[in-house]
């Protein structure tokens, strides 16, 4: 953006830098006079986003507060982060200014006084194809191609506020996905009951209260280390889509950890020193655990107990269920709990997926803008031109809605990948030995990121449409004359 200004000031001051040149003045004064108010906004501007920083990081912490506890979390002011991000840009600002004027310092006062015309291109020979292509699109394409370096910066400006879009939409996707998925594909329970360990030819409800009913022992596992869950069931299982002689035949494990341990269907893992075979991978998201038959466990642990801590039970009476539970004063958790919980979290990570919604529309906004004006700036003799030459504000103005229009159709694909990749790129991030996060991106998140954008690239019109109607054609040609 520093370079795109710096640019476009330099081209409307061009005379005046020939003059100072014609004058005496060397290259080095002339870019102290133009750097020095960059520099001076890069610092100004970096120092109102360190003060800025200090509310906003009191409102993130108060949403992490909200979702997880964290004993002292709390936002510590540290000066060496402030004069890192502080030198970070005003160095920035003058390195990329000074890049700005690099060429025009290298040209003689005489070329640097003269009057800006546009580079014409060599004569090509026209595919038949352009004779069936109005003007307007052949001026849309031929000029978007003369300065690519433009061209292609305005695409990539669009394609990353496009990719921040389809990143923030597809997190808010994924964490739905995690709970859908787990209680549409796996758990079929309307509570999880925990208690001392009983035998297994032991009932811990009456009968009258329970649909169905899982019994499992789980109990804590060390793989490579670390600890996981090892969930133990019995016969054939009802409330957890498993089935019997999968578990009989090794352990199932979530996908999650089959990336995180490198392992495939039929390899073997050491748990706790003992080889185990992976009988099956899920694609599971919450609620992650090793699951394993008791038939198989005992081949496996010695002097295993065949008891049970857990219950999964389906009831047609899950509030009564809940009630007895609760006089009972017995430890349990509901399917209707989990989902509460989860949507919670949603509710509080809304508001960070809004956050940045805006900071990628703001970002889109500016690179469409600041491209906009550079482009106007260099083709305002054009425009004076088509103007004497009879063409029409109208058909000027279509001619560059063609232009964005080829620009949008190359950045959204480009920003919907990018922003995929970037969501899988942080998914290891948001993932741990409970909890894994799997990239999705619905249908109406990549139509709601599309229409974003063209909605943002529609602003180009709105600011070519009041920038050609303020051209006094009178004045450019008396420059043009001079």
């Amino acid at each position: 953006i520093i370079f795109i200004l710096l640019r476009r000031t330099i081209l409307k001051e061009h005379k005046q830098i020939g003059v100072m040149k014609a004058l005496g003045r060397n290259n080095w004064g002339i870019i102290k006079i133009y750097t020095f108010q960059f520099v001076l906004m890069g610092l100004l501007s970096s120092i109102a986003g360190c003060l800025l920083s200090l509310p906003v990081s009191k409102w993130l912490l108060t949403i992490f507060a909200s979702m997880i506890e964290v004993p002292d979390l709390r936002a510590d002011f540290n000066p060496l982060y402030w004069l890192i991000t502080i030198g970070v840009s005003t160095i920035g600002c003058w390195i990329f200014s000074i890049l700005s004027m690099l060429d025009i310092l290298r040209e003689y006062p005489y070329t640097s006084m003269s009057p800006r015309v546009p580079k014409i291109s060599a004569k090509r020979r026209n595919s038949k194809v352009w004779k069936y292509v109005s003007f307007n699109t052949r001026y849309a394409f031929k000029t978007s191609l003369r300065n690519k370096g433009r061209f292609f910066l305005m695409i990539l400006g669009i394609a990353a506020s496009a990719a921040l879009l389809v990143f923030s939409f597809g997190f808010n996707d994924s964490l739905k996905e995690v709970t859908n998925q787990y209680f549409r594909t796996f758990a079929s329970y309307d509570l999880i009951i925990e208690s001392q360990p009983q035998q297994l030819t032991d009932d811990l409800l009456e009968d009258t209260l329970i649909q169905k009913e899982d019994k499992a022992l789980q109990m804590v596992t060390k793989v490579n280390g670390e600890e996981y869950s090892l969930i133990i069931l019995d016969g054939q299982v009802d409330t957890l889509k498993l089935a019997d002689e999968i578990l009989r035949e090794g352990i199932i494990i979530p996908e999650y950890y089959a990336e995180k341990w490198q392992v495939t269907v039929g390899d073997t893992i050491k748990i706790d020193n003992r080889s185990v075979k992976v009988s099956c991978i899920l694609p599971l998201g919450m609620g992650l655990s090793i699951f394993t038959s008791y038939d198989y466990a005992e081949s496996i642990f010695d002097d295993l107990p065949r008891v049970y801590n857990t219950l999964y039970v389906q009831s047609d009476r899950p509030e009564k269920l809940e009630q007895h539970l609760k006089n009972q004063n017995m430890v349990f958790t509901t399917a209707n709990n989990d989902r509460e919980m989860f949507r919670s979290l949603l509710d509080n990570m809304g508001i960070l997926i809004i956050f940045l919604i805006i900071c990628s529309v703001i970002l889109g906004i500016t690179v469409i803008m600041c491209m906009n004006l550079m482009n106007l700036t260099v083709r305002e003799f054009e425009y004076m031109f088509m103007n004497i030459m009879g063409y029409s504000k109208r058909r000027i103005l279509s001619a560059i809605g063609e232009e964005t229009l080829l620009q949008l159709i190359l950045a959204i694909p480009l920003g919907f990948f990018l922003g995929y990749q970037l969501l899988q790129a942080i998914k290891g991030e948001f993932s741990q030995n409970t909890f894994a996060l799997y990239p999705i991106v619905s249908l109406k998140s990549y139509l709601i990121s599309a229409t974003i954008v063209f909605l943002m690239g529609s602003t180009r019109i709105l600011l070519s449409n009041r920038y050609i109607e303020k051209l006094d054609i009178v004045e450019g040609l008396k420059v043009q004359e001079d």
